[in-house]
C-alpha cells in the first residue's frame, strides 16, 4: 500500500471483471437507466462485493492488506441473469437469478472471507449475501422485470481488498491486495 496521510480507509473485498465483462455490464447500465434514470457506474468501478468493512483506521488497512495477500480462494463461473434494485440506497443491479438458486463457490468464497475476517475482528454485517453488481445509483421509479438482456457468463480471476477513497465528490478505488487464487 502506498504511503497516505489518511487516519482512514473505506475497505470492501470484491471480484473485479475483466473488460469484456465490463463492456457487457455498461451495456445493461445504460439500459436501465433508459428506464430508470439514475447515474450509471464508472466502468472502472464496477465490481461485486464480497465484504463491506468500511471506515477503517489506516494502520489496521495496512495490516489487512498483509494478511489478505497470503489468503487463497477458489473462484468459479456465475451467470448474471437478473436485474434488481435496493430501494433504500436507489441502486439498481445485476446478479444471479434467485430462482436458479445459490452459487455454491461464491456462498463459499463468501463465507471463508468472513471467517477470515471474524477471526481478525471484524464483525459481519446482519443480512443475508446477496451477489450482484450495482450498475446505477440515485435510480428513479422503473419496473427491473421490464429489463432483460442475454445471460452474461463471468468467471472472476480477481479476489481484491480496495479502499474506496473520495476525491472530489467522486469515489476512486485503489487495489490494496490481490488474493492469490488457488
Amino acid at each position: 500500500m502506498q504511503a497516505s496521510s489518511r487516519t482512514s480507509e473505506r475497505l470492501f473485498f470484491a471480484l473485479w471483471p475483466d473488460a469484456a465483462t465490463v463492456a457487457q455490464l455498461m451495456d445493461w447500465a445504460r439500459a436501465a437507466q433508459a428506464l430508470c434514470g439514475g447515474r450509471i457506474l464508472r466502468p472502472e468501478t464496477l465490481h461485486m462485493t464480497l465484504a463491506f468493512l468500511g471506515e477503517t483506521p489506516a494502520d489496521a488497512a495496512r495490516r489487512l492488506a498483509y494478511e489478505a495477500a497470503g489468503w487463497s480462494v477458489s473462484l468459479g463461473p456465475l451467470v448474471l441473469s437478473e436485474f434488481g434494485r435496493f430501494k433504500g440506497p436507489r441502486i439498481v443491479w445485476a446478479g444471479p437469478a434467485a430462482a436458479e438458486g445459490r452459487v455454491a463457490w461464491l456462498d463459499a468464497l463468501y463465507e471463508g472471507l468472513w471467517n477470515r475476517l471474524e477471526q481478525c475482528g471484524w464483525s459481519r454485517q446482519a443480512g443475508a449475501f446477496r451477489p450482484h453488481v450495482s450498475l446505477l445509483r440515485n435510480a428513479g421509479p422503473g419496473d427491473t422485470r421490464l429489463l432483460s438482456a442475454a445471460p452474461l457468463a463471468w468467471s472472476p480471476t480477481r479476489c481484491v481488498l480496495v479502499a474506496s477513497r473520495p476525491n472530489k465528490g467522486v469515489a476512486h478505488y485503489d487495489v490494496l491486495a490481490s488474493l492469490p487464487v488457488a
